[in-house]
């Protein structure tokens, strides 16, 4: 089918430019696309981009919590997954200035 058709909703999207960048997209009210557009795809309910990225910044994760921690890595590790997968800020300074 054309990319100005949306195979999930059967209708046609309208051309939109910026930048130039331009892309199809459409309005709808369906609850899978909860800002309200839909680009023609359904996209895996994720946070921060593919399956496979989680898995990286959890390494990461890992090895800064082994690099800078000191004490319990298990709850540093917790507040650094809560903050970067949830958005909440931890309530103590994961890196603490060092007198």
């Amino acid at each position: 089918m054309a990319e100005n058709y949306c195979n999930i909703h059967k209708v046609q999207m309208k051309k939109f430019e910026k930048e130039g960048r331009d892309w199809y997209a459409h309005k709808t009210e369906d609850p899978r696309f909860p800002k309200g557009w839909c680009h023609g795809e359904l996209k895996e309910d994720k946070k921060n981009g593919s399956n496979t990225d989680g898995v990286k910044i959890r390494l990461r994760l890992y090895e800064l919590a082994l690099s800078y921690a000191q004490g319990d890595i298990t709850n540093w590790l917790k507040d650094a997954e809560a903050y970067v997968f949830n958005g909440n800020i931890p309530v103590k300074d994961p890196f603490p200035q060092q007198e």
